[in-house]
């Protein structure tokens, strides 16, 4: 009779320590999860508090030491980006370009969505006059925000320098666009069409510029020069007669005028042009 209930005793005994065997891992586990995040909280927690160390060290000038503090941060926090974009600030202050380089290559590596590290890293590039380099970095920090003016400035800066005349009017066509469609942006491009010699872009913009603001004397000045170059004169001459009839007071288009009725030697053409000026001022 005891038997059978020592046996039933005994395969509870089996089950319940299979349980608690199957368990175990899972125990072992959750402490070794929780020991983890115990000590990854413990080392953001000195890894903030040397970052802290390192900025007010930086503030008041002191780099060495803002470079140490930003270095043992990054030891506690490897894979923050931001502690590294500091300690490249700190080698920067320091004199050591290329090992500030390095670390933000490191730093947009581990964050290549954040715009921070290729801004920092095509500044330096072109500090450096690396000029390729720096261009890769501002198409890339483009790609991420096509709306960012100051990039698309510099990308067009950077574009003219190195030659490509295309690919710097393109971006002043999307700065005249961000810009809410300024004259000025307008002028620029007509402007970069006449080095092309893209005649008729040049006009177009130039007279779009004259619609939009029919006081800008140097718009007139840009269409005049665009007749010139197409060896127009008498356009050109029209242009600078009907923008003189508008605005007297358009001293540059009067001396252009003048150095073309000098240049066909109608002389009594340019003294009339400078003796009607001066009864319309005293008028």
């Amino acid at each position: 009779m005891n038997k059978p209930y020592s046996l039933l005793i005994f395969s509870l005994l089996l089950i319940v320590g299979c349980a608690a065997t199957r368990q175990q891992p899972a125990i072992e586990a959750a402490s070794e999860e929780a020991i983890a995040k115990k000590n990854t909280t413990e080392y953001n927690s000195k890894a903030v508090s040397r970052y802290m160390d390192g900025v007010l060290a930086g503030n008041n000038g002191d780099w060495g030491k803002a470079f140490l503090a930003f270095q043992e941060a990054a030891l506690f926090d490897p894979n923050s980006a931001s502690i590294l974009r500091s300690v490249a600030e700190a080698y920067v202050n320091l004199g050591r370009v290329d090992a500030a380089i390095l670390t933000l290559e490191k730093s947009i590596e581990l964050e290549p969505q954040e715009k921070d590290g290729y801004q920092m890293l095509a500044d330096l590039y072109t500090k450096a006059r690396q000029f390729q380099k720096a261009l890769s970095q501002y198409e890339k920090l483009r790609d991420l925000d096509p709306n960012g003016l100051e990039t698309r400035y510099k990308l067009a800066n950077l574009y003219l320098l190195l030659g490509r005349i295309d690919a710097t009017i393109a971006e002043y066509h999307e700065i005249y666009r961000l810009e809410r469609f300024k004259p000025e942006i307008l002028m620029r491009i007509g402007e970069l069409h006449l080095q092309t010699k893209d005649f008729e872009k040049a006009e177009q913009n130039f007279k779009d510029v004259v619609d939009q603001e029919p006081n800008n004397e140097d718009a007139y000045l840009g269409l005049g020069t665009t007749y010139i170059l197409q060896k127009d004169t008498a356009a050109a001459v029209l242009l600078y007669e009907q923008a003189l009839k508008q605005d007297v007071g358009f001293d540059k288009i009067r001396d252009s005028l003048a150095d073309i009725y000098t240049s066909r030697e109608s002389w009594d053409d340019a003294l009339q042009l400078f003796e009607g000026a001066g009864e319309e001022i005293s008028n």
